[in-house]
């Protein structure tokens, strides 16, 4: 990728989605301006993957295809300037947001004085599952909606104390307790993650990830 300059806009909340994570006509205006202005490179704020992990009032959400439009349109206007573009996915994990998400918090594990009990719970192997799953599902729609450089996973809290979620929809509700029988729906065999060692499950989010992508995987050969 080739820059017109060395500007980058680095990710924000901006607070101007629709309710339901949609990109809006503002939050549209808010990026072509600054694309118009000058900058080389808009990141987007941090876009939920799934909507249990939206951590904000107007939060973005990249959770299920038919944000795919508002997305685009957003690409197209950054295009318009010479302006490239990428987006931040994200998990709000122990950071959730309840309220507007309508989602219980997602924990790795119950850390006292840490972690939240309200309207949390602690995840188990199928929502890793699932989570993996959401993330792959993300990177694909980035793709569709022309962000050629979906940014790595943003894991928030702790920072990556905790991880993301076991619904790549827009609903809580579906997945939990059928992860194995969801992924081979969704793409062949089934993944068995070691719940206990995080570099492992990332090495198979980012690889999952980089083939819904079609790139190619930087670790193949070592």
């Amino acid at each position: 990728m080739t820059l017109k300059n060395r500007i980058v806009m680095p990710a924000m909340a901006s607070y101007h989605a629709a309710v339901n994570g949609e990109a809006t006509e503002k939050l549209i205006r808010y990026h072509e301006e600054r694309a118009k202005g000058g900058v080389g490179m808009n990141i987007v704020e941090a876009t939920y993957v799934a909507r249990s992990g939206n951590s904000f009032d107007l939060g973005l959400g990249i959770s299920d295809d038919f944000m795919i439009k508002g997305l685009s349109k957003l690409t197209d206007a950054v295009h318009r300037h010479d302006g490239k573009i990428a987006i931040q996915l994200q998990h709000g994990g122990r950071f959730g947001n309840p309220p507007t998400s309508g989602c219980p918090r997602l924990l790795v594990s119950m850390i006292p004085g840490l972690a939240p009990t309200e309207n949390a719970r602690v995840m188990d192997a199928d929502d890793i599952e699932g989570m993996v799953e959401a993330y792959v599902q993300a990177a694909r729609r980035a793709v569709d909606e022309d962000f050629p450089h979906p940014l790595p996973p943003y894991l928030h809290g702790g920072r990556t104390g905790t991880a993301s979620t076991s619904v790549p929809t827009s609903s809580c509700a579906g997945p939990h307790g059928r992860g194995r029988q969801r992924l081979r729906h969704h793409g062949g065999n089934a993944m068995l993650l070691r719940a206990d060692d995080p570099t492992h499950l990332h090495a198979q989010g980012v690889e999952r990830r980089h083939r819904a992508q079609g790139r190619d995987l930087p670790w193949r050969g070592l």
